[in-house]
């Protein structure tokens, strides 16, 4: 199998690029409820309602010997109310569309530097997402290995991006880590935790505090074909500054093509 299915339906993409003329397609769904909000003190406080239903599709194909294409979207449904503040959101989510460069590569390891162009989507508020509003374009560093053992597999994957919309600051930084054990080739277990971040900023004469997100989740993978597996996990928002509190089931399918 190869080492590019070690990702989850959060992740941003994977070291590993795909062979010429190989694909891998994964249709996931979140569900996530709140209540709680994380204050500007890290403190978390109550919230009086945030749901947010999500179907994102996810797609990587190799146009080349060192070159993957890669897609990224979602169609979302968020309903969020807090004192005065309160909105409803049905549409896209920000959509990605990069190309990923293989920098290296040899048994169990990987090295790949991946740029994308980003377009603005989701509702027009920062309270539910670490993301500069507008386009943007993001630079991804990615780095994977992979082990066999006696008792199984191990991998991890380690990535980290910046975005920004207009060239003259970091509008967010984001970082992403993996870590696998495939006790046997049809089942995988995968600990993973999701860091961005978001500086203060400002929009004509509004003030936008900085924001803080740190996402654990933990999850379950087993091929049910040869080339699909299916994959149910749970994440949960740990630590956060100016960001709801999320817990979301995340369920997946992978099929490579």
């Amino acid at each position: 199998m190869a080492w590019v299915i070690l990702r989850s339906i959060s992740a941003e993409a994977a070291a590993w690029n795909q062979s010429d003329r190989d694909g891998l397609f994964i249709f996931g769904s979140n569900l996530t409820q709140a209540s709680e909000f994380f204050d500007d003190d890290l403190n978390a406080v109550p919230l009086s309602e945030f749901e947010k239903t999500e179907v994102r599709a996810y797609l990587e194909y190799g146009i080349a010997r060192k070159l993957t294409l890669v897609g990224n979207t979602a169609w979302q449904q968020i309903s969020f109310e807090q004192e005065a503040v309160s909105f409803k959101f049905t549409g896209l989510d920000q959509t990605e569309l990069g190309l990923q460069y293989e920098l290296a590569r040899r048994e169990g390891l990987a090295a790949s530097l991946r740029a994308s162009y980003v377009i603005d989507g989701g509702p027009d508020t920062t309270l539910v997402d670490v993301l500069p509003g507008g386009d943007a374009i993001e630079l991804r560093a990615l780095l994977g290995q992979s082990r066999e053992t006696l008792l199984g597999d191990l991998f991890y994957d380690v990535q980290i991006a910046a975005r920004t919309r207009d060239f003259d600051r970091i509008d967010s930084l984001h970082g992403d880590w993996t870590l696998g054990y495939k006790p046997t080739h049809r089942n995988m277990v995968l600990v993973q935790g999701f860091t961005n971040y978001a500086p203060k900023d400002r929009i004509q004469d509004f003030k936008i505090n900085p924001q803080l997100q740190v996402t654990g989740k933990l999850s379950y993978a087993r091929q049910v074909t040869p080339g699909r597996w299916i994959q149910i996990g749970l994440e949960r928002t740990m630590v956060g500054r100016n960001i709801v509190r999320e817990t979301t089931l995340a369920t997946g399918i992978w099929t490579e093509f």
